[in-house]
């Protein structure tokens, strides 16, 4: 074994778990043995009809624990009852030195005690627990560095006090931090997971959450409430699936923007910013009901803003918090990203459970796929950018950017773009003035144009042009050249004016050009003329960007995944920016 992997099985190995921790084992399993009887009395009267996977599970946990464990891990697929489960067996436990944690809860607790009293991890740890002698901990995940080395101290003073552990997750134990760049640092906690508890799997069958959440709707709706009075219905008890999801057709006049109410945030402020759990979870403690609203359709949002709102469902659900959202998709197209978020299944789920308001598109799979005889539709073609959004792109990567320069570097992008696929890729059209060659919607709209980075998924390709246009408008900036202030706009005008499509449309105009108008540049003339210049910069004849290659995707991969981290580095240790109403 090389010295570095046999360093790494080291340290992922747990230490053998002590006499005395075997001896309090013994007393755990003594502790579960007495709320057997409870247990099955609790689940026999829930009027549940378990199906195979969950009754499975549930003779599991009906049996008694092996000495040298302390617990059991339930896993498995959303909506499989494990929660169920797990909660009946903590609540018919004979003690009431217990404690209840969802994930997120723990870790801002225990991170909270660290920064209080700035005492040792293992006494905060303590602290938090409460010297419980039974916990359970609902939706065990590790998703980040920070989390792995804060679980493995858990579960050794957890093992080391003999304290009785249930928990619930949709991770099979090895499963824990998949990342296979950061993997190593939760092996010492999934070992032991496996040591010391029983791994119960629910098995896959039925989502009894969408049975659940749908008899609740068809309750409320067949029983209106009107107050406590003689005969009537009392109001139903806040809970996250009295929320809505609403859809809104992306033609429908945009509503006036701010102020909001108090509990009303944009999507842009809760999920596009360094949120963390922290937040979410004073947000879930001050607030009746949050409401969201400018939710894009989540297939376009990109990785971390949709693992932000992610989050930000767990804990509302959790806390059965009422979630309003107003979106131009719904929930189920998170799925359809090209990076899902976490537990992307698990947010649906809950997702769905939600009121359905205003043009709903279908919120599960079709129910007839097509004929193996016949081929799938082919995929339509993502449509070409705008020149709206490549001059919103501009203004937020060179902020206090004139008009001037935007639009001759929206000039370029066109052409550049054009050239190097083959075909147009922005939708933009071109007249020449007498300062330059400019799309005239766009000067009109500049003004009004909010700055905001090109959005294009995640795609291989999407990405890849993003970086494209970045290339062009570095070129066109002069950062190209190494300068260290942006080109001014008589050098873009001057570039663009000495272009061939430029020079030869103002050739064949009967008259001059005006200072805002001028004739069309023909698109062919546009194509034609950079295509030439394409050919004309590898060999030093002509200035040009150099198009970005495989290298640059494969270094944008490695620094996202860096800030990523970063990010999530600092949302545990740092509460990060105040939230405050849209």
């Amino acid at each position: 074994m090389h010295a570095l992997e046999a360093g790494a099985a080291a340290r992922s190995a747990p230490r053998p778990a002590s006499g005395r921790a075997l001896r309090r084992a013994k007393a755990a399993g003594r502790l579960a043995a007495r709320g057997r009887p409870g247990f099955r009395a609790a689940a026999a009267q829930t009027g549940f009809a378990y199906d195979p996977g969950q009754r499975q599970a549930r003779a599991v946990l009906e049996e008694r624990l092996p000495p040298h464990l302390h617990g059991w891990y339930l896993w498995g697929p959303v909506g499989r009852g494990k929660t169920h489960l797990a909660q009946l067996l903590f609540d018919t436990l004979p003690t009431d030195r217990r404690v209840r944690f969802h994930f997120h809860d723990f870790f801002r607790d225990l991170h909270a005690e660290i920064t209080r009293t700035r005492q040792p991890v293992r006494e905060a740890i303590a602290r938090t627990l409460r010297s419980a002698r039974a916990v359970m901990f609902d939706e065990f995940h590790v998703h980040d560095v920070a989390d792995a080395s804060f679980l493995t101290s858990t579960l050794r003073v957890l093992e080391e006090n003999g304290t009785l552990l249930i928990a619930t997750s949709n991770y099979a134990p090895e499963a824990l931090l998949t990342n296979p760049l950061f993997h190593e640092h939760a092996l010492p906690a999934i070992a032991l997971l496996t040591r010391g508890l029983r791994i119960v799997e629910v098995p896959a069958g039925p989502d009894h959450r969408e049975d659940l959440h749908r008899d609740l709707r068809e309750e409320r709706h067949a029983q209106p409430h009107s107050g406590l009075h003689g005969g009537e219905h009392a109001p139903p008890v806040p809970s996250f699936s009295s929320g809505s999801w609403r859809v809104i057709d992306p033609e429908e006049p945009a509503a006036a923007s701010g102020p909001f109410p108090p509990d009303t945030f944009t999507f842009h402020e809760l999920c596009e910013r360094p949120v963390g759990p922290h937040q979410y979870l004073a947000l879930a403690e001050r607030l009746a009901a949050v409401r969201v609203v400018e939710v894009p359709d989540l297939a376009r949002a990109e990785r971390d803003p949709l693992q932000r709102f992610a989050t930000l469902v767990d804990v509302l659900h959790d806390r059965q918090v009422p979630l309003h959202v107003t979106s131009s998709a719904a929930p189920d197209r998170m799925l359809s990203a090209a990076e899902p978020p976490l537990d992307a299944a698990r947010t649906v789920s809950r997702l769905r459970s939600l009121r359905r308001r205003g043009r709903m598109v279908s919120m599960t799979a079709p129910q007839h796929p097509a004929s193996p005889d016949q081929p799938a539709p082919s995929p339509t073609p993502a449509p070409p950018l705008t020149a709206a959004q490549i001059v919103a792109h501009i203004r937020f990567v060179q902020p206090g950017i004139d008009k001037t320069s935007a639009l001759m570097l929206l000039y370029f992008v066109s052409g550049w773009l054009e050239a190097w696929h083959e075909a147009p890729v922005v939708d933009s059209r071109f007249e020449a003035w007498e300062y330059g060659p400019t799309d005239p919607q766009a000067h009109a709209e500049f003004s009004s144009t909010f700055p905001q980075r090109l959005k294009r998924g995640d795609e291989d390709a999407e990405v890849m042009l993003t970086l494209e246009v970045d290339a062009v408008i570095r070129w066109g900036l002069g950062e190209a050249a190494g300068l260290r202030t942006a080109a001014p706009s008589s050098v873009l005008i001057g570039r663009a004016r000495a272009t061939s499509a430029y020079a030869e449309t103002v050739a064949r105009a009967d008259e001059p050009p005006a200072f805002a108008s001028g004739p069309d540049i023909p698109p062919g003339l546009l194509r034609d003329c950079f295509r030439e210049l394409a050919r004309a910069v590898p060999t030093g004849e002509a200035d040009g960007p150099e198009r970005p290659a495989a290298e640059a995707l494969a270094e944008h991969r490695r620094q996202v995944q860096a800030r990523s981290l970063r990010n999530q580095l600092a949302e545990r240790f740092d509460t990060g920016p105040g939230l405050s109403p849209a």
